[in-house]
């Protein structure tokens, strides 16, 4: 099979693998960036919401204490290392994205935000998706840089040290083989595996699992965030907590589904001030009591907005509906919410130079585990790609300058197209998995639905064996079956309820 052979390959084009292209561009290195959308996607460009938060330390000496919050949030389970390098470089990357001309929202209040799960103010500043992209969309200009659109990456060889390759699938089907020197993973996370995600990438293997296959080792994978958000309508619209304080949420008869919790108005104050469930604070009772209420009605709680809450003095809310009534989204009729699967703070294990566990593989952004730990302090997810980005770019710039490629050949002849003849099964396989894990192991789990979870999706393993599947989508199978086996293991070891991972038979809850 004839291929192009790069100095490194970027998978993914979001804020982590567009701030690798930067940087490797820099030494004048050819790279080749593969995204199945469109240059500027993944988590880094929702468009579900108005932006991304982004925050960092108010001095040298908020670092200290921005730090142990981060170890503190994330139950001591995160890398102190990598946190500690996150917070000693997040503002010189913060300041970068305004040099490049990039609208950075400032924070009504003047001495900061404090983001959720924090407790003290930080630097706060709003990531702009327009000016974002027209900044970013510069280098593509570069001769150097090759992107690859629409194209699903469904294997990753590790042939030697400097014999890297990535095999893709594009828009007509067509399979393709493409070579390098090194890698660097920055596709993101894994939430495309529940039925209500956020995730752009739906018709993708799970990358972590192609990595693991060769030798990258997996960190933190039961640490899945699930956050309020919107099933009607304008499904998949995140839902801003900082309303929870205004709105009264009620079941299909219109009665307070909260009405019998008790001390409901403490409770309800500490919620607003975080988005992601967490099983750390009392207020994780109304997230439980959502996700209950669509379990056992097979439909969502709702509530109205009252009048004029776009008016109310905070940073956040006032973003929030800026962006509604920019985007035309109606804000006038019943909102239906319910969890949704929402960011990972676990994957691929990293040192501090982003390196994994296989040479010349490097990954950062959220595609990676340990930055946070099991639970995350609001807008560090999108800080992490922007300063991992930078040094896993810096990292393969210096490991493809003192290596030469040396060429390989595969094995298996992948050079044909094939379709699925039998696609509707295979669909109908990835929907099942989706909802088993999102019903059985999403914000409440126990060793009985873990396991049942498991003999489910063995099951459709069994069910699946023979049928026959495009290359791509074949990979897209193996990788949602084997990878849900590997995350559910996660799950049956962490026995207890710490962070967002909340186990329901556990004794802590």
């Amino acid at each position: 099979m004839d291929c192009k052979v790069f100095d490194t390959i970027i998978i993914g084009a979001g804020l982590g693998g567009i701030r690798s292209a930067q940087e490797l561009l820099k030494n004048n290195l050819k790279i080749c960036m593969i995204t199945s959308k469109d240059f500027c996607s993944g988590a880094s460009f929702y468009p579900g919401t108005w932006g991304l938060g982004m925050v960092g330390p108010k001095n040298e000496e908020d670092k200290k204490d921005l730090l142990e919050n981060i170890i503190k949030v994330g139950c001591k389970l995160s890398n102190p290392k990598l946190s500690s390098i996150l917070v000693d470089k997040v503002n010189d990357e913060i300041n970068l994205l305004d040099k490049q001309g990039i609208n950075l929202k400032k924070s009504v209040d003047e001495d900061g935000v404090i983001p959720c799960f924090d407790s003290n103010k930080r630097r706060w500043f709003g990531f702009d998706f327009k000016t974002g992209k027209d900044a970013f969309y510069k280098i593509l200009d570069n001769e150097n840089l090759t992107l690859l659109n629409k194209s699903k990456v469904i294997n990753i060889f590790n042939e030697g040290e400097t014999s890297k390759g990535v095999l893709i699938e594009k828009e007509d089907k067509s399979i393709e083989l493409v070579k390098s020197k090194s890698i660097i993973i920055a596709s993101g996370g894994y939430t495309c595996l529940f039925k209500h995600n956020f995730s752009l990438e739906l018709d993708s293997p799970i990358i972590q699992y192609l990595a693991n296959k060769v030798g990258c080792e997996l960190i933190n994978l039961e640490f899945i965030q699930f956050i309020p958000a919107y099933m009607k309508p304008m499904y998949k619209t995140v839902f801003n907590e900082r309303v929870f304080k205004y709105i009264t949420i009620k079941d299909k008869n219109g009665e307070d589904i909260l009405k019998d919790v008790n001390d409901i108005e403490n409770l309800i104050s500490e919620r607003s001030t975080y988005g992601p469930f967490s099983t750390r604070l009392r207020s994780n009772i109304i997230d439980k009591i959502l996700f209950k209420y669509y379990q056992d009605n097979n439909e969502c709680a709702y509530f109205e907005y009252p009048d004029n809450i776009e008016g109310i003095n905070d940073t956040l809310i006032y973003n929030y509906f800026n962006w509604m009534k920019e985007s035309k989204k109606d804000t006038d009729k019943k909102i239906y919410i319910t969890p949704f699967a929402h960011a990972c703070n676990g994957g691929i294990k990293i040192n501090e130079d982003a390196s994994t566990t296989v040479n010349g593989i490097f990954a950062c952004g959220e595609a990676t585990g340990g930055v946070h730990g099991a639970d995350r302090i609001g807008g560090l997810s999108t800080c992490n790609a922007l300063v991992f980005g930078a040094i896993a770019g810096k990292s393969a710039s210096k490991y493809c300058k003192n290596s030469t490629f040396k060429d390989f050949d595969l094995s298996i002849n992948y050079d044909l197209k094939k379709e699925s003849k039998d696609y509707s099964r295979f669909k109908n396989a990835i929907d099942e998995i989706r909802k088993i894990l999102y019903n059985k192991v999403s914000i409440l789990r126990s060793k009985e639905s873990i396991l049942d979870a498991k003999n489910e999706i063995r099951k459709i393993k069994e069910n699946t064996f023979n049928i026959e599947l495009s290359t791509g989508d074949k990979a897209m199978l193996e990788s949602y079956i084997e990878f849900s086996f590997i995350l559910l293991d996660h799950m049956l070891k962490q026995g207890k309820s710490i962070g967002c991972h909340c186990r329901v038979d556990s004794q802590t809850k």
